[in-house]
């Protein structure tokens, strides 16, 4: 009759499971002490950012925790623990709250007469800046808010009557115009002029010479502000990020440079993207330009 070593085997892994859970016990209540918070309902909205000290678990305990987590009566246990600790059980009693509310499933604004009025002013500011841009717009489109396209600045460059400074300029003008604006249109959140003049006046050059690095040089080009800009702070739409500006750009960006477009400045964005609104509480709620009333959408929303 032959020995087994199974009993034994499962023995040991019982006794190293039992060691186990003990130290996992001390990390939970010893490590992970740090809990979220909801400011007080008198304070101004803002970050509550915590430190978190994350153990670092790799190979079999990953696996053992793991069994944990699914295995009664430490996985009731352990979801709570994790739940509390991460703030979702905050999640939870704030959206006790909002259950009066009937959902919305458009952004809603509900301008007062004045600003409705001066809302129709600023789309005819719009139009007049946009006419300038590239000579007469057709009769169909006229006393209404036109996109123009790549095609349009391009073909305004050809002809000469337009040139990528007169452009930049204009836009930079509007841009600081629909800032004071009532209400903001809020579409830009930086803006470097002696960058954009300088882009400018090197692809004017370009095409006074009929040498154009590309089929859009010149064409004028938002960055939302999640994607790197030299030069430029990087917030991703938030208040705490982007404290020192950019050292290069991202790819997308440098391909964009090279081929001579005229790099405006970075554009507002619901913040870190986390929403179809474009709300943001810091750099305010860009407009619809179509219709200054209504919000863009998001998250690219500038």
């Amino acid at each position: 009759m032959g020995f087994s070593l199974s009993p034994a085997i499962m023995g040991l892994k019982a006794m190293f499971l039992c060691v186990l859970v003990s130290v996992l016990f001390g990390v939970l209540f010893n490590v992970f002490k740090d809990e979220a918070h909801l400011p007080p309902a008198n304070l101004d909205p803002g970050y509550n950012l915590l430190t978190l000290h994350l153990p670092l678990v790799r190979g079999f305990p990953v696996e053992i925790v793991a069994t944990l987590f699914d295995t009664w009566p430490f996985s009731s246990f352990l979801a709570r623990k994790s739940e509390k600790d991460n703030g979702f059980d905050a999640m939870r009693s704030f959206a006790t709250t909002l259950w009066h509310y009937k959902p919305t499933f458009l952004p809603m604004v509900t301008p007062t007469a004045a600003q409705t009025k001066s809302a129709q002013d600023e789309v005819k500011k719009l139009n007049e800046t946009m006419h300038a841009l590239a000579g007469a717009v057709p009769s169909s489109s006229k006393g209404k808010f036109r996109y123009f396209t790549s095609a349009d600045y391009v073909s305004a460059y050809k002809s000469g009557s337009t040139t990528p400074v007169e452009v930049a300029k204009s836009i930079m003008a509007f841009i600081k115009s629909s800032a004071t604006s009532n209400p903001p249109l809020n579409h830009v959140v930086e803006v470097q002029d002696n960058k954009v003049i300088a882009l400018a006046e090197a692809s004017a050059k370009r095409w006074k010479a009929k040498t154009p690095l590309s089929a859009i040089d010149g064409v004028p080009v938002l960055v939302k502000s999640e994607i790197a800009v030299e030069g430029h702070k990087l917030t991703a739409g938030t208040q705490y990020l982007g404290k020192t500006p950019e050292e290069r750009d991202a790819t997308c960006v440098s391909r964009l440079r090279a081929a001579g477009v005229l790099i405006i400045g970075i554009a507002n964005m619901h913040e870190y993207g986390a929403g179809v609104t474009g709300f943001n509480l810091w750099f305010g709620t860009p407009r619809n330009p179509y219709n200054v009333t209504h919000f863009t959408g998001g998250s690219s929303s500038g």
